[in-house]
Formats: structure tokens, C-alpha cells, sequence
């Protein structure tokens, strides 16, 4: 156990107390300081630590004060000093106040140190009943502190034990080292995870632990560390007994203490299941995709192939209801056609660009219609991505619904507009289909319709879960609002 594990254990205890104590080392160097000596010398605690002890010392006594430190080293034991003749002490500003010394004498894992409990005994030199009363007070305290360290010092053994026990219990590796890359701390699966290399990891430098090479991947990550800057990565680590390697995500955090890295801690996971489940997850899917393209490519082949049939089949009809019937097969065969070639051409094998589609869709409509009419598109499509369920019978309904305009809408005209709108609305899509053509009969309603057209797009309104509004004055408008399903 540390001397900073004991200081931070009973420096409550101290700071409550009146008198100033003092902790040395055995380089006469202040360990720890009570609030009491700044009241007492005017240093705060925070000065004092880190200074020799001799800076509480007047100038004319500090050339013998070594010999007498080195007196009570020899012979450690607790002692008052000053009791019946006039010990000073030195204060910041200079001045000197006389003082009695209780030394106490501590013997910890971190080695030995010296408690020095101070003060101020001006006021009883001029009363002596007080002097034996707090030279006795003292006395007191100190056995009693001796008593706090001693209870402490078994309570924090048997919570480190209980610790050690804990952290031996996880399956991920816990570790610390210092600033020097000294290992001081690693709990057993940490060890385990190094076989024979890590039996005896304490103490062990982590160069000699990782070797050269692993050691240097990691040295920026490290560095990092002790910059104060937490670090997390993955690292290939290669088994001891050289088969193979283990894969692990590593977590560096610093341990900072008042603003300056004591050290780092260590938690890595072994993620080598985990990885390897990864590798295998995105070989499938990678199959699936090559499976899915080759599968929408086939879909749109066949397709192509049933319009060359249905086209073979035109040429022997003449025209007609029967060739009509079916040229609009066929421009729904192309239709359904478009949408996997789009996906045969993209990654993502659910979804669609719709708005790229519907303008390739809509041009190729206008393009092999048999209509004498000059027709000009008005497109407003945003590129949302679709997912293909209603890709398609969206698609269908557009090239229903333009099919009728450039058939029916502009009889006896030179030229003609048609318009074509796709946009999100909130968790909806908004599809309207519209013309500056001759309008709908004031009584039309889509769902009573008798043309082979207006049914389909009824039916497929439905299939879309679609609303349906239609304004039949100043040309036809069908606007068709259906909720987004992904």
C-alpha cells in the first residue's frame, strides 16, 4: 500500500484536530501537511509538502537540526520533544514561535515515516497546568491515531483482497502501469491471456511483455495515454503458443490525480469470437448481394424477354382493342422491367432512387406513344429512396396514368404539358399525375370507372394503402398520398 493510500485514509482525521501534523520521510522531506500548520506556520498544505523539513527550522538551528533528526531515526520511537526548555520553530514571515514536538514514528508497505504533531506552547509557558494538560491531550491523540492507522491498514488489506478476488473473477483482462511502463497491477485473466510471459506480470516492463513489434503499434497509444487523452482501438494479438492470433479491443484510460497522469489503466476484451463471426457474417453477405444481383438481373432479362414476345406478337395483330390490350402489357412488363434494372445497378437490393427512376420511366412512355401531340414534360421529383414493395406498383400507376393523358388528353392538339410531382410529406409520399388537357366528366369517379386504366390504378391505390383525390377542371390531376412503410 502506498503512502498516498494512507494519507488519503486519515487526512480527514488529522485536518479536524487543532494541533499541526506533519508527516516525513526518512529524507526529512514533508509528506503530508494538516491544515493545523498553517495556522501554526502560515504555509498552507500544499506548500509544505515536498519541502525539507528545515524550512520549519530558524536559520541559527538548521545546521544541527540533521544530527538530531538522525538521532530519532537511529532509535524511532515516539517522543516529545521541547517539553521543559525553548524549542522554536520558524513561521513564513520569519517570525519564530516556540513549540513541543510529539513524534510518532510509522511504519508502513511504503516504508517508514515520521508523524510530527506541533504546537504551539507559548500560552503554556505561562500556564503550567495547561502544558501538562495538553502535552497529555497530545499523548492521547497520537496513540489514538496510531490506533485509526492500525484499523484502517486491516480494513484496506481485506478490501484489496476482496478486490483482487473480484477482478480475478472477469473474463476481461484489467491491468495497470505506471509512468515508467512498469506493470503494478494485473488481475488473472490479464495474466493468462500472456501464458508463461505473464505469470509474473507485476513489476515487469511492457516492452518485455509485448515484445519489439507489438510494443511499437501500441507506443502511440500508449504515449496518448500518459498524455492524459483516453484511447480505445482493435489489435491483433498474436497467441503465445504461435497459433494463430487473438483478436482484442483495448481501452487505455488515463489516471489522473490533480492534474497529473500517475499511470494508465488497462481493460482489454477478447472480441476474437466476436470478430471472426463478423468476417463470416459479411462473407454471407456479401454472397446474398452477388445472389440478389444476379437474381434482379435474371427477373429484368425475363422480363425483356416477355416484351420481344408480346412485341413479335403486335406486329401479327392489326390495330385494335386486342392490340391495344396488348401494347399496355407490354409498357407494364417494361415498367416492372425498369425498376430491377435499377436495382441491379445499386447496392442496396430494397430499395429505389425514385426519383431517377420515374423521370427515366416517364421518358420512355412519352417516347413510344403513338401520339401526334408535342408533349412537354413538368417534372418536380425528389430522389427518395423507395423501398421496392411500393417501388413498383407506384410506378405502375405513373405509367398508367400517363399512358391515359397522352391518349385521351390533348385530341385535335399540336402540343400539350404534362406534369409529374413526387415528394416526401412528413412519414407520407405525395404522387401527382396531371395534364392541361381536356379535363374528366364532372361525374367522374375512379372507382367506378370502366376503362382498363382507371381500374388498374384504382386497384394498385389500394395495394398502396393510397388516398385518392381527383380534379377534373383545366385538364386531369390524380394526386395519390400513401404512408411511408419502411
Amino acid at each position: 500500500m502506498s503512502l498516498e493510500t494512507d494519507v488519503s485514509i486519515f487526512r480527514a482525521i488529522v485536518d479536524s484536530a487543532p494541533q499541526a501534523f506533519l508527516v516525513v520521510d526518512g529524507e526529512r522531506q514533508i509528506t503530508l501537511a494538516s491544515r493545523g500548520a498553517e495556522q501554526l506556520f502560515g504555509y498552507g498544505p500544499a506548500e509544505l509538502v515536498g519541502c525539507q523539513l528545515e524550512v520549519l527550522v530558524p536559520e541559527r538551528l538548521r545546521e544541527k537540526h540533521p544530527v538530531y533528526v538522525r538521532t530519532f531515526q537511529e532509535a524511532p520511537q515516539a517522543r516529545a520533544m521541547g517539553v521543559g526548555r525553548d524549542l522554536q520553530a520558524r513561521r513564513k514571515d520569519g517570525s519564530e514561535v516556540s513549540v513541543e514536538i510529539g513524534l510518532t514514528p510509522l511504519r508502513t508497505t511504503a516504508g517508514s515515516f515520521t508523524l510530527a504533531a506541533i504546537i504551539d506552547i507559548t500560552e503554556r509557558k505561562r500556564q503550567a497546568d495547561l502544558l501538562r494538560a495538553g502535552h497529555a491531550a497530545l499523548e492521547l491523540r497520537s496513540a489514538e491515531l496510531e490506533r485509526c492507522i492500525a484499523e484502517r491498514t486491516l480494513q484496506l488489506d481485506d478490501t484489496r483482497r476482496t478486490l483482487q478476488t473480484l477482478l480475478d473473477a472477469l473474463p476481461s483482462m484489467i491491468g495497470y502501469w505506471d509512468t515508467g511502463l512498469i506493470n503494478r497491477f494485473a488481475n488473472e485473466a490479464y495474466r493468462n491471456w500472456f501464458g508463461d510471459a505473464g505469470s509474473d506480470l507485476v513489476g515487469k516492463h511492457l516492452l518485455t511483455l509485448l515484445g519489439s513489434d507489438l510494443f511499437e503499434q501500441n507506443r502511440p497509444f500508449v504515449q496518448a495515454a500518459l498524455q492524459g487523452k483516453a484511447q480505445t482501438f482493435e489489435r491483433d494479438i498474436p497467441r503465445p503458443d504461435g497459433a494463430g492470433v487473438r483478436h482484442a479491443l483495448a481501452h487505455y484510460l488515463p489516471d489522473v490525480v490533480e492534474g497529473e497522469v500517475r499511470g494508465f489503466c488497462v481493460l482489454v476484451h477478447d472480441i476474437t469470437e466476436i470478430t471472426e463471426s463478423k468476417q463470416r457474417l459479411a462473407r454471407s453477405l456479401q454472397e446474398r448481394e452477388v445472389m440478389l444481383q444476379e437474381i434482379h438481373h435474371r427477373v429484368k432479362n425475363n422480363l425483356q424477354v416477355v416484351s420481344s414476345l408480346l412485341n413479335l406478337q403486335l406486329r401479327r395483330i392489326a390495330p385494335g382493342s386486342a392490340r391495344d390490350a396488348l401494347e399496355d402489357c407490354q409498357r407494364r412488363v417494361t415498367t416492372i422491367a425498369l425498376v430491377h434494372e435499377q436495382l441491379y445497378q445499386t447496392r442496396d437490393f430494397s430499395r429505389v432512387t425514385f426519383g431517377d427512376y420515374l423521370r427515366t420511366l416517364v421518358a420512355n412512355v412519352v417516347r413510344t406513344a403513338a401520339t401526334s401531340t408535342s408533349v412537354r414534360l413538368d417534372l418536380a421529383l425528389e430522389n427518395v429512396a423507395l423501398d421496392v414493395g411500393l417501388a413498383i406498383p407506384c410506378a405502375l400507376v405513373v405509367n398508367e396514368l400517363v399512358t391515359n393523358a397522352l391518349k385521351h388528353a390533348f385530341p385535335g392538339r399540336a402540343t400539350g404539358t404534362v406534369r409529374v410531382t413526387f415528394r416526401r410529406s412528413g412519414s407520407s409520399f405525395e404522387l401527382e399525375v396531371g395534364d392541361d388537357g381536356v379535363g374528366l366528366p364532372t361525374e367522374f369517379d375512379i372507382r367506378q370507372a370502366s376503362s382498363m386504366g382507371h381500374q388498374v390504378v384504382a386497384t394498385l391505390a389500394a395495394q398502396l394503402g393510397a388516398s385518392i383525390e381527383v380534379a377534373a377542371y383545366g385538364g386531369a390531376t390524380f394526386r395519390l398520398t400513401f404512408p411511408d412503410r419502411g
